[in-house]
């Protein structure tokens, strides 16, 4: 259920092929020459896990499979680039109704997230996006944690996010983004809230109980300093 190299670039075509995976391991040091990753035909696998050292610079088609089996999604790199790939913009989650964790990083090109099909998230991390214009978790009840950035020092296009139907939420890290106001006012007692390098970020709105708790929070709640908690 893995592919694990320590030379060269692989080409991983024909993974397709193995249509009764469960669990897809692909661990490769010096990355992928792979131009499209077909999984649509995985109907049984659960979890994805790719850890790819040089990244995906030809990557241009990622297809998740056409299945609510699939739980686990986890894609990463070695490098500390936010460009392990340029060329894809978008990414199609809408067959795949059964995740709860995603985490994906360093797709630099992607411009617009839309959950909205995946009901069961529990979490969402996604960093590394300088051009991420927009970003939809309004369905998304069960949601517990949300992270995202716009990556090394570099902020995105995402000026609000609705939060008004996540009242899970318990850990909020946004940073390096557009934001220019954020209400969480909606939400309960949330552990954590990381707001750095929102340059553009102003207003915070909080309910009475949050305002009146903040200072109980330490450095569990962070802010840019030109941005006030109201």
């Amino acid at each position: 259920d893995g592919v694990t190299s320590g030379d060269g670039p692989r080409d991983i075509t024909g993974i397709e092929d193995f249509t009764g995976l469960k669990k897809l391991d692909v661990n490769l040091y010096y990355g992928i020459s792979t131009k499209k990753i077909d999984l649509f035909n995985l109907l049984e696998l659960k979890e994805l896990n790719f850890n790819i050292g040089g990244g995906y610079p030809l990557l241009n088609s990622l297809i998740f499979p056409n299945s609510s089996v699939l739980e686990d999604v986890y894609i990463k790199g070695y490098s500390n680039s936010d460009d392990l790939n340029t060329l894809i913009s978008s990414i199609d989650l809408s067959n795949s109704s059964g995740l709860k964790n995603y985490n994906v990083y360093g797709f630099s090109g992607i411009k617009d997230y839309d959950f909205s099909s995946n009901i069961n998230l529990e979490s969402i991390t996604i960093n590394g996006l300088p051009n991420l214009d927009n970003l939809d978790i309004s369905k998304n009840t069960s949601l517990v944690n949300i992270e995202m950035s716009g990556g090394l020092a570099k902020t995105n296009n995402v000026k609000s996010i609705d939060f008004s139907n996540n009242s899970s939420l318990d850990r909020i890290y946004i940073t390096y983004s557009g934001l220019e106001n954020i209400d969480i006012s909606m939400l309960g007692d949330i552990d954590i809230v990381v707001l750095e390098g929102n340059d553009d970020l102003r207003c915070i709105k909080l309910n009475q109980s949050q305002y009146d708790n903040v200072i109980n929070k330490g450095e569990r709640w962070r802010k840019p300093t030109n941005a006030y908690w109201t």
